[in-house]
């Protein structure tokens, strides 16, 4: 048997490379764990010597009691004895069930074999083993009935202190037996979920169906079972050290912490990890209870439990019912914790410093209060994560059919900052009187009512909720007129008003709070936009040109005025004004006049094949007309034929003679899709094919707002964007989702402005608007970030390259023109 030699001498081991040690040694190899633990433990219990002993997990200064049981654990060290690695050691004993039968022909599990003894009966296996009793590691299920009847009453015992100062001995036993039966019932509170909860709910098929069941379990109750199993073992080892002692030596309990520290050590990262979920599991459960009826049906026999009722915490205004009853039992670790501290506090008081036991009673409080400690740090952030779900299920729409998705599940949300105020005059968000909620959550503003009644958990949302990059605070200061009522009132001392605008819509709410409430609503803002920020802020606005051209255009400038249109050509960008077109380097500061124009220019392109800038004006002349008014169509479509020479008063462009009678009235775009032509009209979209001429409308019925894009994300979904919303469609221009007794069609998001034109930027969508620049995932429709933009307009776009152009910030006289430039993606 190869174990390491931590020193000259002297080896150390752990308790799993002991049990794999065992296993290659022991003749039989279906040994369970349990059987090679009870082996090991024979091994270091023999007398006159054990063949090792125990060292505590670092501490191993502290020497540990020897009558200890085997723990088989990786963080368990042991020390083997010193003479036992000599070459030819004496025996000390013989084991005889781990030597071969000396019967001929007796093979393993042989029912004949005549002797007594033969390690190959089943039943003697382990006999000579058993010389202790193996509480510890015994396959037998300990009862929930099973109160350690023999564990009596401190005062029945006489008591004599020889080796340790005396410190009110009595006191002290008195505690150590008020531990174990904690530990004990605990023990049975961990045994009671497991057989009357846990199995009873995985055994009901129809409670809760499919592998749905084993999710919920797993989800809910997470580690339990570790917990239960330490629980029993720690137990096992308190109550065959009392019972060693106590009842049959008639004697004091010498040591007790060694146990507990060993245990409590095992026990570190199971609770650990299970105390921080406590929160999310009763949140699961208690919605869970209130949704399914068959499984409030089904444990409602536990109110009836005795177990039940002396678990339950003492108090008048909690009521005996299953759903309380499993919600304190999930809870239950995290009090047996505070607990183990009471107990440990009240050992150390009537404990010596001088007593062995002391030092390990101080380890025992750091252990506790450790994991109390890291327990609570971990649980804050599922109880920010369960109070959002809490807020999720509690809201309600005020209309029907209304919705509206928050994204509440999402488990990055966290609330930051919530209060009730009252609304002041001055809100046109709502005219009650009752008492408002504000949620500043880290994507968005809730402002709710709460219920009343039956209704008093439910909160209606007050309007349209406030995304974060949409949101203004207004903190409004006092006039002297009000300070001086104030004056008078000493209850609004120091109230002031809080508004909050969406600066899309222009919806405002007013409150009044006081100051210390304001300031927090302030800071929460603040964090708020800066964690949105953060998380959100991917696409950058790469300047071209920051103060070449001016807004209006003085008499004695030259020419520098409103852009409408943009192209990039190259490292260069022409730029279209109302003066004419201009050219500047993107690396260059200066522009120069290309050429210029009485109309405004509205329109540049370049077609690369025929080496020819396309330009659009407002005004046409006689020699510009492309369109034969013999056309019944009021959109033609033109290609040139040739590029050579010609005259200068016949255009170059000829009608394509495939789709020029296509009836598209209103056209107000056109762009390609793949291979096809796009056609935005006043009141829908036309896709033809280029090569047969052929077109389809999208969507089949009429939408109340303005068309502006459309794509095709997928041959079966089909992406359209008004400047109200997007929705999807199918091939055949039906909703892609099948909504029943709803005739109003499902958005995917509704803009928050009123974009004048939506372009598509990798897998995002951009709206442009008068004051805003909105960007959305193309997929999904959530808001990824938002720009403030001033008389903004978007000048260019190519798939590619998108530019626009808005008023400067830092120079309001002046035009500031920009590129998009993806940062990362999301």
């Amino acid at each position: 048997m190869q174990l390491p030699q931590s020193r000259p001498g002297q080896v150390v081991f752990d308790g799993e490379q002991a049990m794999i040690a065992l296993r290659r040694v022991l003749p039989y190899t279906g040994y369970t764990d349990d059987h090679c633990a009870t082996v090991a433990d024979a091994l270091m219990q023999c007398k006159p010597t054990p063949l090792f002993s125990m060292i505590h997990h670092g501490h191993g200064s502290i020497p540990f009691d020897h009558n200890q049981s085997f723990i088989g654990s990786s963080q368990i060290k042991y020390r083997l004895r010193h003479d036992s690695t000599i070459t030819s050691p004496l025996a000390s004993g013989i084991l005889s069930s781990l030597l071969p039968c000396y019967v001929p022909g007796c093979t393993l599990g042989s029912l004949s074999c005549y002797s007594p003894r033969c390690p190959n009966r089943p039943s003697n296996i382990l006999k000579e083993l058993m010389l202790m009793p193996p509480i510890a590691f015994s396959d037998r299920p300990l009862s929930v009935f099973d109160d350690g009847s023999q564990i009596e009453s401190r005062s029945s015992v006489d008591v004599e202190i020889i080796d340790y100062p005396q410190v009110n001995e009595q006191a002290r036993q008195d505690a150590i037996l008020a531990f174990i039966q904690c530990e004990r019932t605990h023990r049975k509170i961990m045994d009671w979920l497991h057989h009357d909860i846990v199995e009873t709910i995985r055994s009901s098929d129809d409670v809760i169906l499919g592998g749905r069941r084993d999710a919920f379990i797993g989800y809910v109750f997470y580690n339990y079972k570790d917990l239960r199993s330490q629980s029993r073992h720690f137990y096992s080892d308190l109550y065959w050290r009392w019972t060693h002692y106590h009842t049959k030596q008639q004697k004091p309990v010498p040591m007790i912490a060694d146990i507990m520290l060993n245990h409590l050590t095992l026990l570190e990262s199971h609770i650990k990890e299970y105390i921080p979920r406590i929160p999310i599991a009763r949140n699961i459960m208690d919605h869970e209870l209130q949704c399914n009826e068959k499984l409030t049906t089904l444990l409602t026999y536990l109110e009836t439990s005795d177990m039940a009722r002396r678990m339950m915490p003492r108090r008048n205004n909690i009521d005996v019912t299953c759903t309380n009853i499993v919600l304190e039992c999930l809870s239950h670790p995290q009090r047996q914790l505070l607990l183990y501290s009471e107990h440990i506090q009240r050992l150390q008081q009537v404990t010596s410093p001088a007593h062995p036991d002391y030092a390990f009673l101080n380890l025992c409080a750091q252990i506790v209060n450790r994991i109390e400690h890291e327990s609570m740090q971990a649980m804050k952030e599922t109880i920010e994560r369960v109070s959002v779900l809490w807020l999720h299920d509690s809201l309600v729409c005020t209309e029907p059919g209304e919705f509206y998705d928050l994204q509440l599940t999402n488990p990055e949300r966290r609330i930051l900052w919530e209060s009730k105020l009252l609304p002041s005059a001055s809100s046109t968000g709502t005219s009650s009187k009752r008492p408002i909620h504000i949620y500043i959550l880290d994507h968005v503003v809730l402002i709710t009512k709460c219920g009343i009644g039956d209704n008093a958990t439910l909160h209606e949302i007050c309007g349209q909720p406030i995304p974060l990059p949409m949101l203004q605070v207004i903190d409004s200061t006092p006039t002297k007129r009000h300070g001086l009522f104030r004056m008078h009132n000493h209850h609004n001392n120091h109230t002031s008003t809080l508004t909050f605008v969406h600066t899309a819509r222009g919806d405002e709410w007013s409150f009044a709070c006081e100051k210390h409430v304001k300031d927090r609503c302030l800071q929460a803002v603040h964090d708020a936009q800066k964690i949105w920020k953060r998380k959100r802020h991917l696409i950058h606005l790469r300047p071209i040109d920051i103060s070449s051209f001016r807004i209006s255009q003085p008499e004695d400038s030259n020419g520098y005025d409103k852009v409408h249109c943009t192209v990039p050509v190259g490292d260069r960008i022409l730029i279209g004004t109302d003066t004419g077109v201009y050219m500047k380097a993107l690396e260059d500061t200066h522009v120069n006049l290309l050429f210029s124009s009485d109309s405004p220019i509205e329109q540049l392109n370049v077609l690369y094949s025929a080496n020819m800038l396309i330009v659009r004006t407002a005004g046409m002349q006689p020699s510009d007309e492309l369109r034969d008014r013999s056309y019944r169509s009021r959109f033609t479509l033109f290609s040139p034929p040739s590029f050579g020479y010609h005259s200068p008063m016949k255009s170059m462009f000829q009608p394509c003679p495939n789709i020029q009678d296509m009836d598209a009235t209103g056209v107000r775009h056109v762009g390609f899709v793949d291979e096809r032509l796009l056609l935005v009209c006043d009141h829908d979209f036309v896709v033809i094919d280029i090569h047969t001429g052929m077109g389809q409308r999208f969507p089949m019925q009429r939408e109340p707002g303005k068309p502006l894009a459309m794509w095709y994300l997928s041959d079966t979904r089909i992406l359209l964007c008004y400047d109200h919303g997007a929705f999807f469609v199918n091939e055949n221009g039906d909703d892609f989702t099948s909504l029943t007794n709803n005739s109003s069609r499902q958005l995917l998001f509704k803009w928050e402005s009123r974009p004048e034109h939506v372009v598509r930027f990798h897998d995002y969508i951009v709206g442009f608007s008068t004051s805003f620049i909105e960007i959305r995932e193309i997929f999904t429709g959530d808001l990824v970030q938002v720009e403030a933009a001033s008389r903004c307009k978007l000048t260019f776009h190519d798939g590619s390259t998108i530019q626009a152009c808005t008023i400067s910030n830092k120079y309001p006289d002046r035009q500031f023109l920009f590129q998009l430039e993806l940062i990362r993606e999301n």
